[in-house]
């Protein structure tokens, strides 16, 4: 057999071989995954269990089986879920301003540290907070033990918002130093939910090869996803790209999402989108928050009871609507998941969501839905 025969016939083993390795999309994988971003919020173990039982899959899930850590004094904190079929790295997203304190103060200041760390491409706030759980995946006996034991498992990579974006990072540094982690192999997925963008565009673009396995799930008129801001071209047609550019220009650098994304639109319809589209979503996100806007401006013209109260619910849901927008990806998950295929519709009146509990409650009753649904 000669030279070239050969060199063919490896080259196409190669392809073969990543092609039918590669991954997609899994509804109800990212439902089981969502459910395990959503528990990483749990202040200690027993409410771990609890909040994964939520989950069939997590039925017979035991305190022993999960390792939950909290930084005792910055605003870090991940858990990590050993199941008999996979290991779940799951990192905390940003704490939810339901109880006021230093640390929950510390963790929003943490994520508006905008800079790129020189050199490495990384969000400061966001690499910061990883370094810090790197820390502890690394010394920590109990986390080392169960990173060097994966085995043949699958081992997961999740989070919401922060979390979302800490898990970025994580895939890249796991990736390619997973022999440092006590790891015998590199992450299989990464599923993140709601993440802003944590790397510059200048490094995305030189380890989207990297990317592959993960993906992105972004909700609606979420404007979480769209920061910090992203590389605009030089004749930015849109509104938002003309944001982009000119903030640019006064030193801020340019960050990107990366991986590919599952969107669900205003009207509960979740496909996956190709890159070469996503720009456009940036236009009908930015139309329906100016829309939001709008609306919060509004007064009541009259000094009738009634009005003020009708006025000032109709304020209240555009209001959290956007909040709602950023929690409710689990819910429109778990009704997702029931249906076949990965691109499906949910309808509104199926979700349980904060701007209904707005709705219904007024303030009184925002404190108690939105512990809820985180």
């Amino acid at each position: 057999m000669s030279m070239l025969p050969k060199v063919l016939s490896m080259v196409f083993l190669w392809c073969f071989s990543h092609i039918t390795n590669a991954t997609d999309w899994d509804m109800q994988k990212a439902y089981f995954l969502a459910i395990a971003a959503k528990c990483s919020y749990s202040s200690d173990k027993t409410e771990a269990v609890s909040c994964l039982k939520t989950h069939p899959m997590f039925s017979s899930v035991k305190e022993s089986d999960i390792y939950l850590w909290h930084h005792p004094t910055r605003p870090d904190a991940y858990t990590l879920i050993n199941t008999p079929k996979e290991l779940i790295l799951a990192i905390r997203g940003t704490q939810p301003p339901v109880k006021l304190s230093l640390n929950v103060s510390y963790d929003w200041l943490n994520d508006m540290i905008v800079g790129a760390v020189d050199n490495q491409g990384y969000h400061k706030g966001f690499q910061k907070s990883w370094e810090t759980i790197k820390t502890n995946l690394t010394q920590d006996p109990t986390a080392k033990q169960l990173l060097a034991h994966v085995g043949a498992r699958k081992f997961y990579i999740t989070g919401h918002s922060k979390g979302g974006s800490i898990a970025t990072i994580a895939t890249l540094d796991m990736a390619e130093n997973y022999a440092a982690f006590g790891l015998a192999k590199q992450p299989d997925e990464t599923y993140e939910f709601e993440p802003s963008r944590s790397i510059t565009a200048e490094k995305a673009k030189a380890h989207k090869a990297d990317f592959a396995n993960l993906w992105r799930f972004e909700y609606r008129d979420d404007i979480v996803p769209r920061l910090p801001i992203k590389e605009a071209s030089q004749t930015p047609d849109s509104f938002i790209d003309q944001i982009d550019f000119y903030v640019s220009k006064i030193g801020f650098p340019a960050f990107a999402s990366v991986g590919s994304l599952f969107y669900v639109n205003k009207s509960g319809e979740g496909k996956p989108i190709k890159t070469e589209d996503e720009s456009r979503l940036f236009d009908e996100r930015t139309a329906e928050l100016a829309a939001h806007l709008k609306e919060l401006k509004r007064h009541p013209k009259s000094l009738k009871l009634s009005e003020i109260i009708d006025r000032g619910e109709q304020r209240c849901v555009t209001s959290f609507q956007l909040i709602d927008d950023h929690i409710v990806y689990w819910q429109w998950l778990a009704q997702a998941s029931k249906q076949n295929g990965n691109e499906v519709a949910v309808s509104d009146n199926k979700l349980h969501t904060l701007s209904s509990c707005c709705t219904q409650h007024l303030i009184s009753g925002l404190k108690q839905c939105l512990t809820k649904d985180q």
